[in-house]
């Protein structure tokens, strides 16, 4: 079940006997405690993306023309138009 969420096709062909191998060896309280930090840490900055996210967007809310423009540069995609804008903004 596991193995098949993996999206790396060579991942899952290719390391899928140390993977199920890893997965049914049991865990030291040590390796616990780490997972369960860096689990923490994984959501912390989860959270402060999307505050960045917030902020962002709350920057360049009133400037759609300005978004367009910088979009409209080749190799500029909505993420790094929204980037440059944020940056930019006050």
């Amino acid at each position: 079940m596991v193995l098949k969420g993996i999206p790396d096709k060579r991942v899952r062909e290719k390391k899928a006997e140390e993977l199920r191998e890893a997965l049914m060896g049991k865990l030291e309280v040590s390796d616990i405690f780490l997972i369960r930090q860096s689990l923490q840490i994984i959501t912390q900055l989860k959270i402060r993306i999307e505050e960045l996210d917030v902020e962002i967007r709350s920057r360049i809310a009133s400037r759609p023309m300005d978004l367009k423009i910088a979009m409209s540069i080749p190799g500029i995609g909505i993420v790094s138009a929204y980037t440059i804008l944020g940056a930019v903004a006050k």
